[in-house]
C-alpha cells in the first residue's frame, strides 16, 4: 500500500480542473423510484440493468460538469464551421466505393441472369405445350383416318378441320404481309427510281412474227454457209482442228514404234 501511494504521488500532477476534466460521481437518481441506484444491487448478468447504471452515471457526470464549464466560459457546443477530419483516408473510401459498386453490378448481373433463365424456361414450356398439342392433333387425325379406312366411321370432319386451319394460316400470313408492306429501303428505291413501267415489247413473239419465215436461211441455220467448216464448205478452224479417227491414231502409233 505504501508503494502504491508513492507511485501515485510521483505521477500525480497538480493541474486545474479545466485541464483534467475528471468527474467521479455515482448514478443519478432513478426517476421512477426517486432514489439512487447505487445502493441497489445491480445484477451484472442482467444486460439492461448494467447498461442503465452506466447511462445514469454518465448522466450525473454531465449534469455536474456542464455548469462548471459554463462558469469557466468553456464552449460546450460544436461551432457551425467546425471541420472534423475523416477517420479513413480518401483512398480507402474510394476503394470501399469501388467494392460496393462491383457488388451492386454483380447483383444486377445475377438478377438479369435469373430473368433470362426464367424466360428460357417459360419459352421451353410453351414450346413443349405446342409440340404436345400438335402431336395430339396428329394422333386424333390418324385415328380418324384409320376408323374411316376400316369402315367404322363415315365422317370426314378431320379433313374439313385441316383445310380450315390451313386456310386460317394462309389468311393470317396474307394479312400480315399486307399490313407489313414494303420496308424503308424498298420505299426509298421506289421513290428514287420509280416503279418501272411497260416496256416496248419489240422482242416479244406475236402470231404474225411466228408465222413469218421470210428471213429464214437454211445454210446459216444448219451451219452450211461459207467459212463454217461444213461438208460442202472450204473448211475453217473446225476442219483444221478435227481429231483423227481411231484407226488413224492406231496407225500413227504403229509407225512410231
Amino acid at each position: 500500500q505504501d508503494g502504491l501511494k508513492q507511485c501515485l504521488a510521483e505521477f500525480r500532477q497538480q493541474l486545474a480542473w479545466v485541464e483534467r476534466l475528471d468527474v467521479t460521481l455515482g448514478p443519478v437518481a432513478d426517476p421512477v423510484s426517486q432514489r439512487a441506484s447505487a445502493s441497489d444491487a445491480v445484477d451484472p448478468e442482467n444486460d439492461f440493468q448494467r447498461e442503465m447504471s452506466f447511462y445514469r452515471q454518465a448522466q450525473a457526470a454531465v449534469l455536474e460538469a456542464l455548469p462548471r464549464l459554463q462558469k469557466l466560459q468553456v464552449p460546450t457546443r460544436r461551432p457551425d464551421d467546425y471541420f472534423a477530419e475523416m477517420a479513413k483516408s480518401d483512398q480507402q473510401m474510394q476503394k470501399i466505393r469501388q467494392k460496393l459498386k462491383s457488388k451492386q453490378e454483380a447483383m444486377e448481373r445475377s438478377e438479369k441472369a435469373k430473368q433470362l433463365r426464367a424466360m428460357r424456361k417459360y419459352g421451353k414450356k410453351v414450346q413443349v405445350e405446342i409440340l404436345q398439342r400438335r402431336q395430339k392433333e396428329k394422333k386424333n387425325m390418324l385415328n380418324a383416318v384409320k376408323k374411316y379406312q376400316k369402315g367404322l366411321s363415315d365422317k370426314l370432319d378431320f379433313l374439313d378441320e385441316e383445310q380450315t386451319s390451313s386456310q386460317g394460316n394462309k389468311k393470317g400470313s396474307a394479312s400480315q404481309r399486307t399490313k407489313k408492306g414494303p420496308n424503308a429501303k424498298r420505299r426509298y428505291k421506289n421513290q428514287k427510281f420509280g416503279f418501272g413501267g411497260k416496256k416496248k415489247g419489240s422482242k416479244w413473239n406475236t402470231k404474225e412474227s411466228f408465222n413469218d419465215v421470210s428471213s429464214f436461211q437454211s445454210k446459216v441455220a444448219h451451219n452450211k454457209g461459207p467459212g463454217k467448216g461444213g461438208r460442202g464448205g472450204k473448211g475453217g478452224k473446225k476442219a483444221l482442228n478435227k481429231r483423227p479417227g481411231k484407226r488413224a491414231r492406231q496407225k500413227m502409233k504403229n509407225r512410231a514404234r
